[in-house]
Order: structure tokens, then C-alpha cells, then sequence
């Protein structure tokens, strides 16, 4: 099953536990799963909330004077294998990337639409959305992790799906395209506080 929608949430990223998430928004405390230098470097919180249609993310929170990094971003649903949304999940696994140079957004996008379906083969994952990443707020010199972000359902503990998405990687690793090792990724793991 295919669910398309133009889903919208506003991710912002903090130093700590504040400011507390709306009612229809949830806080995840983060496990950043890159090597170092990522652009999410330090963050240990997030606060997901859901955008009405004629809502935009506010670039003022938490505000300038608490002197806490913080950074917000858009996500615009792109697809997804459920019509749930992802904020009534316990546990996820965020994939930002950004697409090598010279791939377009479409080829892009059309990979990833079946990259997604193919992680989700794994016990590991059990559901997954794709968004478009637009950055709102970014610390000074910061710089955006990716401008799209692949969103999984984890359904195991990361020591147990980190081998498991090792072994899916190498048996499916051929059928990629030759650009694939060009990607940059950011993963996160988070987990509702």
C-alpha cells in the first residue's frame, strides 16, 4: 500500500528537554548514529508537532535569549507505506540525505521510493514515511543535514538492527545505482521521551 499526502510537521532540534512539546506535538530524546561532524552534532532532543495548513514554523522559539542551540526544520510528507502518522511512534530512525551532485530530484525520488519499501524487508523496521527537509532555523554556520529524510518505525534495538541492516546493505548493495556511495547521510535514532 502507497499513502501519498502532503503531511506536514515541524522538527525542532535542542540542546535539552525544552521548550515542552504542544498537545499535538511529541518529544523524542536522540541517539545520533553518524560519525562525527554531522550537521546534528550535539542535539539531544526533538520536538515533532503537527503543521495545520495555514501554519508556519515558528522561527523564534525557543527563543534568542536562552542561548540554547536549537534549529527547526519543515517536513513536507513525500510518501508513505501507512496512513498513520509517525508522531504516535515510540521509537524511530531518521535517514537524512542528500543526493550526490548531478542526480536530479525525480531520479532521486523515484530510488528512494523503492529504497524505502526494500529497508522495510527487514524485521528491523516495521513502517516508513519520506519527507521533503526545508531548514527554517539553523544555528550560525550550521548546515542542513540533508534535504530529504527517511523516517522508519524501529521495531528492534539497535544492537540487534545494526547487524541486520549491515547484512540487508551487502545482499542488495549491487542492485543500487553507481551513485549510491556518493550519498552524504545523517542517521538518528529517537526515542519518545
Amino acid at each position: 500500500m502507497t499513502v501519498e499526502s502532503g503531511r506536514r510537521l515541524e522538527a525542532l532540534f535542542t540542546v535539552d528537554r525544552s521548550p515542552r512539546p504542544a498537545a499535538e506535538g511529541r518529544a523524542y530524546a536522540l541517539t545520533l548514529r553518524s560519525s562525527g561532524g554531522s550537521a546534528l552534532e550535539g542535539y539531544r532532543t526533538l520536538t515533532l508537532t503537527e503543521l495545520a495548513p495555514d501554519e508556519t514554523p515558528d522561527e523564534s522559539r525557543p527563543g534568542d535569549q536562552s542561548g540554547q542551540a536549537w534549529a527547526t526544520f519543515e517536513l513536507v510528507q513525500l510518501d508513505a507505506t501507512v496512513a498513520a502518522s509517525p508522531l504516535s511512534v515510540d521509537h524511530l530512525h531518521f535517514v537524512f540525505s542528500d543526493p550526490p551532485e548531478g542526480i536530479s530530484a525525480a531520479e532521486y525520488d523515484e530510488f528512494y521510493h523503492e529504497h524505502l519499501r526494500e529497508n522495510l524487508q527487514m524485521e528491523s523496521f516495521a513502517e516508513g514515511w519520506r519527507w521533503r527537509c526545508v531548514p527554517i532555523r539553523l544555528e550560525d554556520g550550521g548546515r542542513s543535514p540533508g534535504p530529504h529524510l527517511a523516517l522508519y518505525r524501529m521495531e528492534k534495538e539497535w544492537t540487534e538492527a545494526e547487524a541486520e541492516i549491515s547484512r540487508h546493505s551487502a545482499r542488495l548493495r549491487e542492485s543500487w545505482p553507481a551513485w549510491f556511495s556518493r550519498i552524504m547521510f545523517c542517521v538518528v535514532e529517537a526515542r519518545a521521551i
